[in-house]
């Protein structure tokens, strides 16, 4: 997570699931309220992605998604 504008009233958000990890859960306190974003892979390769972000704030999030094909 990253200021997009000053004072954190917009954020970019920017998970990157992994297999290697199959989870990730993290949040930052800022001037400008709680940001979280949580993302889970399930057995069967279902993404959830959680995305908290603080009232009157904004938030881009970026979604880049990795795979390798198994043979």
């Amino acid at each position: 997570m990253t200021p997009h504008v000053a004072g954190f009233r917009v954020a970019d958000i920017c998970p990157q699931p992994s297999m290697r990890f199959r989870h990730f859960n993290t949040c930052m306190t800022t001037a400008g309220g709680r940001y979280v974003s949580n993302w889970k892979i399930a057995e069967d390769g279902m993404l959830t992605l959680n995305i908290e972000v603080p009232f009157n704030a904004k938030a881009n999030v970026n979604l880049i998604i990795r795979f390798q094909l198994i043979d």
